[in-house]
Parts: C-alpha cells; sequence; structure tokens
C-alpha cells in the first residue's frame, strides 16, 4: 500500500457499510486583531470530503488507499483491498474519481498547513 500505483481503481472489500474521510483538514479562520486574541476559531473541512464504502466487494478510486482512515480500517481489518485495476464497470466509482479528484484539488493547500501543525 505505501507504493504509489499507476492503476485507476482499486477493490474494497468491507465487512460493513462506513464512510471514510482524506484526513482532518481544516481553515484557521481565527481573528488575531479580536479584542480576546486567544480565541481560537477553526473550520473543518474534511466533513466536505467524504467517500461511502459499501459493504461487500467494490471498485474505488485507487487516491483513497493514501488516506488515513482507509489506512486504519484496512489494519483493523474492516477492509481487504483486492486487485487494482485499470477500468471499472462499476458508473458509482467512476463518479467517485472525479469527486477525489475534486477534493484533492480543493483540499491540498489545507493538507499542507494540517502537516505544519502536526510538526509542531
Amino acid at each position: 500500500m505505501a507504493k504509489k500505483s499507476n492503476k485507476a481503481y482499486v477493490q474494497i472489500s468491507s465487512t460493513k457499510t462506513i464512510q471514510v474521510t482524506c484526513g482532518l483538514q481544516f481553515m484557521d479562520v481565527t481573528n488575531p486583531d479580536a479584542h480576546v486574541p486567544d480565541r481560537l476559531r477553526v473550520l473543518e473541512k474534511w466533513s466536505n470530503s467524504i467517500i461511502l464504502v459499501k459493504k461487500g466487494a467494490h471498485d474505488y478510486p485507487v487516491e483513497i488507499l493514501e488516506w488515513p482512515t482507509v489506512k486504519a480500517l484496512v489494519e483493523a481489518k474492516v477492509f481487504t483491498v483486492g486487485e487494482e485495476k485499470d477500468t471499472t464497470t462499476e458508473d458509482s466509482a467512476e463518479k467517485m474519481k472525479e469527486v477525489v479528484k475534486e477534493m484533492q484539488e480543493e483540499l491540498s493547500p489545507l493538507q499542507d498547513a494540517t502537516a505544519d501543525v502536526k510538526a509542531e
């Protein structure tokens, strides 16, 4: 799972239907000029980046294998990762591929900010 795949889709078998996210990205909207400067305000952005993984074996965009929630569920044996494929016959997987691409474009600047916070 650590290697970068050149395939577009991966088959994931799940023991339950569950929502996964690509991380806990946020946007800092704290007003540093406020009369009480110690009030931290953040907006969650991860809640807009949720993919539903259905019970059974289905195809999903291969990019979700890098998501921490997916990695944790694979480790907990809730998900089993199957073969990676270039094409899929599932319309929902093709739509998800577009959604994941849009999410990654939107969240990539926030990903860097989240990584900086984790490093501190």
